[in-house]
């Protein structure tokens, strides 16, 4: 399978450094189309090949994945609308591009999916569309992690549930390593706080692990359960404003 990456930013790579694991591709039939020239010269030390132009990327790959800024696609559709596309495949990775829009830029059989980053590890939880004619794709998705099938509407709520999701969780593990810091830690020690705290809470099992947990740590009139009285809503409604803001940006534009 020859592949070509339109853009070739942080999920391009990391789908990539999965496929390649998960073995049926080798960088030699892997071609990038980047601007910049660090990326390029990324792409070249993973052993790909690196196209001139929109049309060589086409010619030179069956399948195509697009990993542009949904705006920086809409301003190129007039000339990929140009190109003779009937003998490729395309996978989208962008939010707020819906099929109809991909299909009236294309004349070959396109596909949406949402991978992680972490589907680099082989840990993902990727969001797919109907994969009618990406079989041989799907397949080797299904190796990188659990594969959901959705409507579109699904696939923007799983967008922000699951590709959004690292980095929200950054963002709160960050947070508490700086108050662990506060408390007179060391980043180092914060750090290590941190990852030990939430590694072993995302470990838990069963129906409803999570609030089982914390009914076994915040025992009543406890130091846990003045804490988490002390943050009462914040957290929920913190995530609300995110989930609702993210969800917006990604509904394809109408």
């Amino acid at each position: 399978m020859k592949i070509g990456f339109y853009g070739f930013g942080h999920m391009a790579t990391a789908l990539v450094t999965g496929l390649l694991k998960v073995g049926g591709l080798c960088p030699e039939e892997c071609t990038v189309l980047a601007k910049s020239e660090q990326t390029q010269k990324k792409a070249r030390d993973m052993g790909f090949a690196v196209a001139e132009s929109k049309e060589a990327l086409f010619l030179q790959s069956e399948l195509i994945v697009l990993a542009l800024k949904p705006s920086v696609f809409r301003e190129l559709s007039p000339e990929l609308k140009a190109l003779d596309t009937k003998e490729n495949r395309v996978v989208s990775l962008m939010a707020s591009v819906g099929l109809d829009e991909l299909k009236d830029v294309f004349s070959c059989p396109v596909w949406r999916i949402m991978p992680t980053v972490a589907i680099s590890k082989g840990r993902d939880i990727v969001g797919a569309t109907a994969p009618a004619g990406f079989e041989d794709l799907l397949s080797r998705l299904e190796k990188l992690g659990q594969v959901q099938i959705l409507e579109e509407d699904g696939l923007d709520a799983l967008t922000v549930a699951a590709s959004c999701g690292p980095g929200f969780a950054a963002k709160m593990l960050y947070s508490y390593q700086k108050a662990c810091q506060e408390l007179g830690f060391s980043k180092k020690q914060a750090v290590a706080i941190t990852s030990a705290v939430f590694s072993f809470a995302s470990s838990m099992e069963g129906e409803d692990p999570f609030l089982t947990l914390e009914e076994q740590v915040a025992t009543k009139g406890g130091v846990t359960e003045a804490g988490n009285d002390a943050m009462g809503q914040d957290v929920k409604n913190a995530l609300d404003r995110a989930f609702d803001t993210a969800l917006k940006k990604t509904r394809p534009q109408k």
